[in-house]
């Protein structure tokens, strides 16, 4: 896959769709926060800071799915 873009595998397709959402929103919001100040002055996670905010809760993925879908009449 190496050049081929990004791949998101989740328990369900439904999550799997929500995370490319995200990994996309995520990609645009990392862009404008590396155009806005120079490397040295970026705020960067730790990895065990990125842990706990890398989480699923609150029904984020049900809830994004819900947005998503919403009117659609195959859904």
């Amino acid at each position: 896959m190496r050049g081929n873009g990004a791949v998101c595998v989740a328990p369900s397709v439904e999550e799997s769709i929500v995370m490319a959402f995200y990994l996309e929103e995520s990609a645009i919001t990392e862009l404008a926060v590396m155009a806005s100040a120079p490397e040295d002055e970026s705020v960067c996670f730790t990895e065990e800071q990125a842990k706990i905010r890398a989480t699923g809760t609150g029904r984020i993925y049900e809830r994004l799915w819900d947005y998503m879908t919403a009117g659609d009449p195959e859904i």
